[in-house]
């Protein structure tokens, strides 16, 4: 777990699973992809343990701070 909070802090595009070369578009459905799957509202309905919640919540800002910061990127390139 230590690994994945130390590449969200270094790589969006390894928190989101995406190529270097991804769009604007690719961005959006992977990070609209990953919500659906960890957003703490959608986690708390299956969370037999209370870390499960935790961990989604973090991996569900990570998600959400990969995905602002690449949008703004690819805003100031375009």
């Amino acid at each position: 777990l230590d690994k994945y909070y130390a590449a969200c802090e270094t790589n969006p595009y390894e928190v989101l699973g995406i190529s270097r070369q991804a769009s604007r578009e690719d961005i959006r459905k992977r990070y609209r992809e990953l919500m659906r799957t960890y957003h703490p509202d959608k986690v708390v309905a299956n969370a037999r343990y209370p870390e499960t919640l935790a961990i989604a919540s973090a991996k569900a800002a990570a998600i959400s701070e990969a995905y602002r910061t690449l949008t703004r990127k690819k805003a100031s390139v375009v």
